[in-house]
């Protein structure tokens, strides 16, 4: 990317003096203009004592980005997600209204969220609906409209809901191919990025 256009002169000559030997991490540029991670390796070339170029490759390190990414999250929300249990756990159970709302109201505010909600799933395990909810800006309540959805018309998230898989999504490419219902949805809204956590 251009952005990294002079660190990438300045590492081609440590390279280039032998002083570097390790990967660095850039951010490249495709054609349409978006940027993605890499990893770059490379050592000098030596004809005649002389360093006369470089040798190396380059790594698309999308998802090991995407991965630690991850893992950091999950850490902060388990850190989390346990200290709200355990309040909730010991909190009088006339109050317990009122504190799944001023947790949501953190969660709001950890994940620098527009909706922070608690959806219950149905016996039949067929709809989900809200239960709690926090917005950043209540006018967005007007805007989606997230009650008695059929979960049957989104194969990909029944089945992670089902099997308590914890999905994280920070931009549609994040989608899997059999996610289309779901990618649908997900424009539709112009949600920005999702976190579903089962309870």
């Amino acid at each position: 990317a251009q952005t990294e256009q002079e660190r990438a002169r300045i590492n081609f000559n440590y390279r280039l003096e032998g002083s570097v030997d390790k990967s660095i991490e850039y951010l490249a540029q495709r054609k349409d203009g978006s940027t993605f991670p890499i990893l770059f390796y490379a050592k000098p070339v030596i004809i005649e004592d002389k360093p006369v170029g470089l040798r190396g490759f380059v790594i698309d390190d999308t998802e090991r980005q995407k991965s630690r990414k991850t893992l950091t999250q999950l850490l902060q929300l388990s850190k989390l997600i346990t200290n709200i249990s355990n309040r909730l756990i010991n909190s009088p159970p006339d109050d317990i209204n009122q504190y799944i709302n001023e947790d949501l109201k953190t969660l709001l505010q950890h994940f620098n969220a527009d909706i922070v909600a608690y959806f219950n799933l149905s016996e039949q395990k067929n709809h989900f609906s809200i239960i709690f909810d926090q917005y950043k800006d209540e006018n967005n309540k007007l805007l989606i409209d997230l009650n008695n959805i059929a979960i049957s018309e989104f194969p990909w998230l029944r089945e992670q809901i089902l099997t308590n898989q914890i999905i994280i999504i920070d931009q549609f490419t994040d989608f899997p191919d059999n996610a289309k219902e779901e990618l649908e949805l997900y424009q539709k809204y112009k949600i920005r990025n999702l976190l579903i956590l089962p309870l």
